[in-house]
């Protein structure tokens, strides 16, 4: 059984069922009855995919089940790298590729944050979406959760002979320590970012806004866009 939601600029995308349920990114009338079908802050992935052209090096860091990874199949000319270390979220992002036949999009199994080595992912299995690597999780007891091993990396080990255009970064939490690991890349190619700045996410990380914002500051970009909630989108100045 597949689903099918309206997605960016009115198109549609197909999704597997295994998305179709409680604390999903994609809310469908089989979980809850009382409301209609509609992919979770699809206005950020539309403000998000507003900013590709062709040819564009787009990296979507905390992909999930794939309600930002999924647009590669409107611009087939990009080229996304997509991380995603829950097991359980990375088999049903790929079977969503599969079902949409994507292949302008890599996946990956390592998480990303300011060091090359391992760590230990935080899942906690009722939602999937507050999954952190922090060592110190507020929004869930620490009992209720799976620690998970995974093997951790930068993107500036990764990435920075490659030119790299787009970020997305919704990481509960890590997202600092993200930006400290793409430092270089980000200097060098100088992409705009999307991310999640939640005060209580940072803590889960032992990081703060003032840390980020100083970060931001350091890297010379500004906000040009935000949607009231927790998205923030920045660029050079």
């Amino acid at each position: 059984m597949t689903a099918e939601f309206l997605y960016i600029s009115q198109n549609k995308i197909l999704v597997s069922e295994d998305c179709l349920k409680p604390n999903s990114e994609w809310v469908h009338s089989s979980v809850y009855p009382h409301s209609p079908d509609f992919v979770w802050e699809l206005n950020a992935i539309q403000r998000f995919v507003d900013e590709i052209q062709d040819g564009f090096s787009i990296l979507d860091i905390g992909a999930k089940t794939g309600c930002f990874s999924l647009a590669a199949k409107y611009y087939p000319n990009t080229k996304w790298h997509s991380f995603e270390p829950d097991p359980f979220s990375h088999s049903i992002l790929q079977k969503n590729i599969e079902l949409n036949k994507i292949e302008n999009v890599t996946l990956y199994t390592e998480a990303l944050s300011n060091k090359v080595g391992t760590s230990f992912l935080n899942i906690f299995p009722e939602h999937r979406g507050l999954n952190t690597i922090g060592d110190n999780p507020t929004r869930f007891a620490k009992d209720q959760s799976i620690q998970y091993k995974v093997e951790v990396n930068t993107i500036d080990n990764l990435f920075l002979e490659t030119k790299i255009d787009l970020i997305k970064i919704d990481t509960e939490g890590s997202e600092y320590d993200i930006l400290q690991g793409g430092i270089e890349t980000i200097r060098k190619y100088r992409p705009k970012i999307l991310f999640e700045f939640n005060e209580e996410n940072l803590g889960q990380c032992n990081h703060t806004i003032w840390e980020l914002d100083t970060l931001i500051s350091e890297l010379n970009y500004e906000v040009f866009w935000h949607d009231n909630s927790e998205n923030v989108f920045i660029q050079s100045k």
